[in-house]
């Protein structure tokens, strides 16, 4: 049985979404899995997860030299830690009048 953590959302936030294109929330997850998610990508970004791939790259920086990455980023990460797929938040759908959104985008539900 897949337990889902629910948020609902006021229609101000829905608004302001609908108006900004993109809207913030106070709490996502629980401090205990923010704790896991910094050390998995902590992890993953030393080791080079993903980048022979190319899942893994800088946005602002050169490729070259792990060490002096100015944004490193990450595609599917849980394709390279597989606990991440085991995190509330990544089962997490969101609730608002109307039932206009449900799940998250793809890129954060395949966390």
């Amino acid at each position: 049985m897949l337990t889902l953590w629910r948020m609902n959302l006021d229609a101000n936030t829905v608004a302001e979404f609908h108006e900004h294109g993109f809207t913030t929330l106070a709490q996502i997850s629980t401090p205990a899995e923010l704790a896991l998610l910094r050390t998995v990508f902590e992890r993953l970004f030393t080791q080079g997860a993903g980048r022979k791939e190319g899942a893994q790259y800088d946005i602002l920086g050169h490729d070259s030299d792990l060490t002096e990455q100015a944004l490193p980023t990450i595609i599917n990460p849980a394709n390279y830690a597989a606990e991440l797929r085991r995190l509330k938040c990544a089962k997490m759908r969101l609730q608002s009048p109307g039932n206009r959104w449900g799940r998250l985008p793809p890129a954060h539900s395949n966390m």
